[in-house]
């Protein structure tokens, strides 16, 4: 079987208990530092800090074709007209107008798979989440660090469009985030947990979340071109880059 027919519909075992070594990260949206294969120190940046009070570390196999210089922001004309502020590279909570084009679109789409052995667990316990990111050619690179203006990491909302390589595969980086769940509906914020995830080849990245309290909880994976606008699909039928899982806390804390 061919790597393109293999990766085709993401069978539920694909390798996902492929080994991890290298690369950690604790909650943030930062990149890593250091040679490939090292370890590699991990900042959390302020508007991806953690707001709830578990912890994420992601571990798993270093990539080598990090994107980590900025280019230059793209923007349209679209906004110039609205009253809204622009929305490029800043959060507003009272509403803002993007002008960033969609960029370029990859003709297969990437797939997520998030997975855990215990969807019911005892509080205190660590949770660990299994995550793979492929396309039809197989796993992809999570090598798109975010950047503003400046070229600092992690702080662009959606500055930069979308972007392919040399084979058609999307820049990205992907995310975790954690919310409680009030009677089966998710909050406006990831404030149980929440991590960047990338700096790693795509399979073989283990999520462990550690004391998250009592409760019900959405654990949602999803990823992001690098900006943070979501990732687009070419067709409207094709699957989008996310996968979720909904936990249980139980038990003394």
């Amino acid at each position: 079987m061919n790597i393109k027919s293999r990766y085709a519909a993401i069978p539920a075992a694909l390798m996902l208990a492929a080994g991890c070594a290298g690369l950690s990260a604790t909650a943030g949206d930062s990149p890593a530092t250091g040679a490939a294969g090292g370890a590699h120190a991990v900042q959390a940046h302020d508007d991806h800090a953690a707001t709830g009070p578990a912890t994420v570390t992601v571990t798993g196999t270093p990539t080598d074709n990090l994107i980590e210089a900025a280019e230059a922001a793209e923007h349209s004309n679209y906004c110039a007209a609205s009253n809204l502020p622009p929305g490029e590279g800043q959060a507003n909570k009272g509403g803002t107008c993007v002008s960033t084009p969609l960029g370029e679109i990859a003709a297969h789409p990437v797939r997520v798979q998030a997975s855990t052995k215990s969807f019911i667990n005892l509080a205190g316990r660590a949770i660990k989440i299994k995550i793979l990111v492929a396309d039809n050619q197989g796993p992809v690179d999570l090598n798109a660090f975010t950047h503003d203006a400046d070229n600092k990491a992690g702080v662009t909302l959606h500055e930069f469009p979308g972007k392919l390589d040399a084979n058609g595969r999307p820049f990205i980086h992907c995310h975790l985030g954690v919310t409680k769940l009030t009677n089966g509906f998710p909050g406006e914020l990831y404030d149980g947990a929440f991590s960047g995830v990338q700096g790693f080849k795509g399979e073989g990245i283990v999520a462990t979340i550690n004391n998250l309290p009592r409760g019900s909880f959405r654990a949602d994976v999803y990823c992001s071109v690098p900006g943070h606008a979501p990732l687009p699909t070419a067709l409207a039928n094709q699957v989008q880059a996310f996968d979720t899982l909904d936990l249980r806390v139980v038990g003394r804390h």
